[in-house]
């Protein structure tokens, strides 16, 4: 058990219910944290912390520590509500997920909690989590720029609906990032789920196949390797007679063209070859 000298700051709480919260609650205590307060709905911890309610207790936390399930919303819903108000955009929020696989952390990706902790967790894992978060509070200066923000109708129209319009943001760029990460770990199976839904953006189609092609090749599927550098060649290297995709008006600067070797004839696959963009580098996959 840890010692409780050196308490931690106030911790808000928030669960599904009192009975189900006495867990965290006691775990939070073992760690150091002497001031807890235990809520239950997510849309009145959201009010008060925005100032539009008063708590009863006079309660101020530093820290948010959100179970996935709320009595009244999902705990990704209450991260993304907050977000939307600019007093609290800084609020450092631990959001507990039922378990550390990847799947729950692809799923949670984007909804504005500060970091993830999965059950069953330990104490010390707990206390880690914490004492990171109370050291990266943001400044008084920060507050007070942020405060300068009044629009908080995005904030107050999310309050209103309960949150059930919106939806974490997650890009597809993110999830190639979490695929990339999988693939430094040798964690297969995890890259092809990431890579699968990066696929959907355009302009990363081609390295997101690329990381498809490495993540099989990984498991030791030769075939779906193939299939899948095949895939990833067709969309660097347009077939004969079609004309190179355009650079995108969003595009801040135009990468140089090089030249293609002098052996090489006008408009033949080495040629068009040589004016794609550089790989992205991969991992190096042992066998």
């Amino acid at each position: 058990m840890t010692s409780r000298n050196s308490s931690l700051p106030g911790v808000l709480l928030l669960s599904e219910s009192e009975a189900l919260a006495a867990l965290d609650r006691r775990a939070l205590r073992d760690a150091g944290v002497a001031r807890i307060r235990v809520m239950t709905s997510g849309i009145q911890a959201a009010r008060i912390l925005a100032g539009l309610a008063t708590d009863s207790q006079g309660f101020q936390p530093d820290i948010i520590v959100c179970g996935q399930k709320l009595a009244d919303m999902d705990g990704e819903q209450f991260c993304a509500i907050l977000r939307l108000h600019p007093r609290l955009l800084a609020v450092p929020i631990l959001l507990i997920l039922p378990n550390d696989s990847e799947v729950e952390q692809l799923r949670t990706l984007g909804c504005g909690a500060s970091a993830l902790l999965g059950r069953p967790y330990s104490v010390t894992s707990l206390k880690e989590q914490l004492v990171t978060l109370a050291a990266s509070q943001p400044r008084l200066t920060q507050l007070q720029q942020a405060a300068r923000y009044t629009d908080t109708k995005a904030f107050d129209a999310a309050v209103a609906t309960y949150g059930i319009l919106l939806k974490p943001v997650r890009q597809p760029e993110d999830y190639f990032r979490v695929g990339m990460q999988c693939l430094q770990q040798n964690r297969w199976n995890n890259a092809i789920n990431a890579f699968q839904r990066a696929l959907r953006n355009a302009q990363i189609k081609g390295e997101a196949e690329l990381g498809m092609a490495v993540a099989w090749k990984g498991k030791g599927d030769l075939s779906r390797f193939r299939a899948w550098l095949a895939k990833a060649a067709a969309t660097f290297v347009p077939a004969a007679g079609t004309a190179p995709a355009p650079l995108t008006p969003a595009c801040s600067r135009k990468i140089p063209r090089p030249k293609a070797p002098s052996s090489a004839k006008p408009g033949s696959s080495c040629a068009k070859a040589c004016t794609t963009r550089p790989p992205t580098p991969w991992p190096r996959v042992s066998k």
